[in-house]
């Protein structure tokens, strides 16, 4: 075996074991998502959505670039430039559809920029490797090397990101109902968002309930774009929670709606309780912080 290419296999593992590295990063980063999302009755954003697809689309090219490097495949060379181009492209679009908000992120995506540079030099050395005929030809046994990883690469993704859990504890956070059996609908209802709790729940119990279970779909959205008035903090002994508004006159719609909804939901369930509102009601923008007196 040619000595000088010792480096390039070694080089290959390492990106190999990055790419599944990247994708159990974003597996986690999912995760967390969809926890804070059932903690503060907000959806994830947009912007983090295409995020993350992107860094796992950009992972899943790396791991798989270098299983072709591994076994020094031709095949390398497009796929280190298609790997190249994507992480290219979550910097150019990182710009300005997710911009650093603070010093942790000015490091992260500092790391992320390096880390794309090196992998940009390295694609360089591959292409001359393949220009050179120093790697081994579109047909080589050892090539099929390259969608055994990728198919692995796939099942690792699909397992841990799209993969949907059978028990109901996690329909929650997946935003579904899955497959369960519905409870009876509880005669005596409230209508009372807390910090990590439903907007709806059980005035007999306090348990939750998932509205959508019961009450008509466009009863459901109204109820949905109702709560997204209430806020919930992210320090679980503080439980800071409060409901925000751009002024007055916009939290009395806001009551007023809450009040129409209630009365739907009497004719649902049969006896419906609220609106409860925390004590903490502040004016202004998403970045308000104090609280109106």
């Amino acid at each position: 075996m040619d000595a000088a290419l010792i480096l390039p296999r070694i080089v290959g593992v390492f990106y190999l074991l990055s790419g599944f590295a990247g994708l159990h990063v974003m597996a986690m980063d999912s995760l967390m998502d969809k926890m804070l999302a059932a903690l503060t009755l907000k959806p994830t954003p947009r912007a983090e959505f295409i995020r993350r697809w992107m860094l796992v689309s950009g992972s899943y090219a790396v791991g798989i670039s270098g299983a072709a490097l591994m076994v020094l495949s031709v095949w390398a060379v497009p796929l280190f430039l298609i790997a190249s181009a994507l992480q290219l492209g979550w910097l150019i679009w990182a710009h300005k559809g997710y911009p650093v908000t603070d010093e942790a992120d000015t490091k992260g995506r500092s790391h992320t920029t390096n880390a794309a540079v090196i992998y940009s030099v390295m694609t360089a050395l591959v292409v001359s490797l393949g220009i050179s005929g120093r790697l081994q030809d579109w047909l080589d046994p050892w090539a099929l090397f390259i969608p055994l990883v990728a198919a692995l690469l796939g099942l690792f993704g699909f397992r841990h990101l799209l993969w949907k859990a059978k028990s109901p504890a996690w329909d929650h956070f997946d935003g579904q109902a899955g497959e369960r059996e519905i409870p009876p609908a509880p005669a005596r209802v409230r209508l009372a968002p807390s910090w990590g709790g439903y907007p709806l729940r059980n005035a007999d119990t306090d348990d939750g309930i998932i509205f959508d279970d019961y009450v008509p779909h466009e009863l459901g959205d109204r109820l949905y774009e109702w709560s997204q008035a209430f806020h919930a903090g992210e320090d679980y002994d503080r439980q800071e929670y409060w409901a925000q508004f751009a002024d007055a006159d916009a939290e009395a719609a806001h009551r007023a709606e809450g009040a129409a909804i209630v009365a739907a939901l009497g004719a649902v369930f049969g006896e419906a309780e609220g609106p409860i509102y925390p004590a903490d009601i502040r004016y202004g923008g998403d970045e308000s912080t104090a609280p109106e007196t």
